[in-house]
């Protein structure tokens, strides 16, 4: 009996130890990668519609509005 349990004991904790194969996920790198990926970039949806200026002075609106040294002026 003892050497059943034992036995059934080593095998669960072998089984519980194990690891499943997971799909690989590779990584896409460099200046199109959002394109091969299919991502989009940040300025395409609203409320940019694709302008990446107007995007990017609104980056620069919220980086200056978080300076805490001019908010304070």
């Amino acid at each position: 009996m003892s050497k059943v349990l034992l036995s059934l004991l080593v095998v669960l904790a072998l089984v519980g130890c194990g690891e499943n194969q997971q799909a690989r996920q590779t990584r896409l790198y460099g200046p199109n990668a959002y394109k091969v990926a299919g991502d989009t970039t940040a300025w395409s949806n609203p409320p940019f519609n694709g302008e990446e200026s107007a995007w990017q002075q609104e980056i620069d609106a919220r980086a200056r509005n978080q300076n805490e040294y001019d908010r304070i002026r």
